[in-house]
This record gives structure tokens, C-alpha cells and sequence, in this order.
């Protein structure tokens, strides 16, 4: 509910500055501050339930959590691409001669609530990047009262439309690795762990669920003459080192005797 709040009052803020101060500035933080309110709706909706588990989704509804990040990033990316052409707009005619005393009174405002926007899956990155972007305008426009030099305001917009950007690339990208299951960690690494402590171990695979949520499997050769008991001991002591080291929530081992393993790498 708090970042909710935050982002409809940063809304707020910016909405009155945009309607008396139609610059460039003003404009990326008005629309940031939209698509943060429509974001954050709709993360919300995504985010529901994300344990509810079913015959169809049998780990839950954890991958939402991506889905939120992606929409999150790209509706920054796609309105830091609008304020582009408005900036260039502004340097081209040279018509901005407004008070700069909106942008600075709304900007303080937003990065103000944006320092206490800390929700999950994508909604804090969200939040820490438009609070840059608000006190970037905060000091640009109060170096505009001072100075006069009205072409730093569409400046101030394009540089803040690459941080944003560049901000942005590392969310989609881990993003990406998740939906494509690369693994969060070192395979060949896990397995050197593992095979300290059982050293039959193969076939071991990682991936993530989503950010929090990791998921191991391998192969492990029993003696056809072990104890169940025996097999349970060896299953703890894997799934302990496992979860305690790297992080890895669910673990399927499957206990083979030797030769008897049918399924590839």
C-alpha cells in the first residue's frame, strides 16, 4: 500500500507542475509518474497469489513476478523515448520560458515519497530511478532560476533519459536469463561443492523460478544394498549444503545405482 500512495502522490505533484510549466522536465517527470501509478496497479494484480499452487502450476505463479519487472521497465523505457522527442522539440523552437518554481517544488515532493517507495518485483529499481530523475529536476531547475540558461532544463531531460535507460538494460536482461532458465550461479562450482561430500554426484542443473526462488536437480549412485535411512542421511546433508550456500529452495535428487542412469546431460 505505501508505494501505492508514494507514486499517486509523486502523480499528483508532477500533474500540477506539467499544467503550469510545460518544459521538458516537467513533461518526463509527468509521465514517469503516470506510468508508475498504471505500473504499480497492475504489479499489484500480478503479484496476487503468487504461491497459489494447482494441477496446472505446480510451483505456483511465481513467474509473475518477471512479468512485473517487464512491464515496469519497459513503461519507463517507452515514456524516457516520448520525453526524448519532446526534448529535442525544446531545442529546436526555443520556446520554454516558464517558472521553474513547479519543477522544483514537485520534485522535491516525489523524491521525497519515492525514498520510502520500497516495494518488491521490480517497484523498488522503479522508485530508485524516478528519485534520480526528480532530483536531477529539482537541481536543474533551481540552476535555471539562478542562471536563465533555459536550454539546461531539455539537457537535464535527455541525460536523464540515458541513465534511465541504462539503469533499466540490467533489470530486462536478468529478467531475460530468467525466462530462458539460465542459472543463477556457477554450475561447475555447485557441482565441485557437491562432489567434496558425495562424489557420484552428476547431472546437476540449477535455474530460477524468479528472483527468490531456485530450483536444483541431480543425479546421485546409491549401493543397491544401502538402507533407506542410509540414502535419507546423504539426501540432508546435499540439500542442506545446497540451500545454505547458494540459495536453492527445492531440490529433486534422484538416487540411481551405478549403470542404471538412462537420462543425458
Amino acid at each position: 500500500m505505501k508505494p501505492i500512495v508514494s507514486f499517486v502522490i509523486a502523480f499528483v505533484a508532477t500533474t500540477i507542475a506539467w499544467i503550469f510549466t510545460f518544459s521538458p522536465l516537467t513533461f518526463l517527470e509527468f509521465s514517469h509518474s503516470l506510468a508508475d501509478v498504471l505500473s504499480v496497479v497492475i504489479s499489484a494484480w500480478i503479484v496476487r497469489n503468487l504461491n497459489a499452487k494447482n494441477k496446472g502450476f505446480t510451483y505456483g505463479l511465481h513467474r509473475r513476478e518477471i512479468l512485473s519487472v517487464i512491464i515496469n521497465v519497459s513503461v519507463m523505457i517507452i515514456t524516457s523515448l516520448l520525453a526524448v522527442t519532446f526534448a529535442f522539440q525544446e531545442l529546436i523552437l526555443k520556446t520554454y520560458e516558464a517558472s521553474e518554481l513547479p519543477l522544483i517544488l514537485a520534485s522535491i515532493v516525489s523524491a521525497a515519497f519515492m525514498t520510502v517507495a520500497n516495494g518488491k518485483y521490480g517497484i523498488k529499481e522503479h522508485a530508485l530511478v524516478d528519485s534520480i530523475d526528480y532530483i536531477t529536476g529539482a537541481v536543474t531547475g533551481t540552476a535555471v532560476a539562478i542562471t536563465g540558461i533555459y536550454i539546461l532544463n531539455p539537457l537535464a531531460s535527455l541525460l536523464l533519459v540515458v541513465i534511465n535507460i541504462y539503469l533499466a538494460f540490467p533489470l530486462l536482461k536478468q529478467s531475460y536469463y530468467v525466462l530462458m532458465e539460465k542459472s543463477p550461479v556457477d554450475v561447475s562450482r555447485i557441482q565441485g561443492d557437491l562432489k567434496e561430500v558425495e562424489p557420484s554426484v552428476h547431472h546437476v542443473h540449477v535455474w530460477s523460478i524468479c528472483e527468490h526462488v531456485r530450483v536444483a536437480t541431480l543425479h546421485v549412485v546409491a549401493s543397491p544394498n544401502e538402507r533407506l535411512e542410509e540414502v535419507e542421511k546423504r539426501r540432508i546433508v546435499l540439500e542442506k549444503l545446497l540451500k545454505e550456500k547458494y540459495e536453492i529452495n527445492h531440490v529433486t535428487i534422484q538416487f540411481e545405482a551405478n549403470g542404471t542412469d538412462l537420462a543425458t546431460n
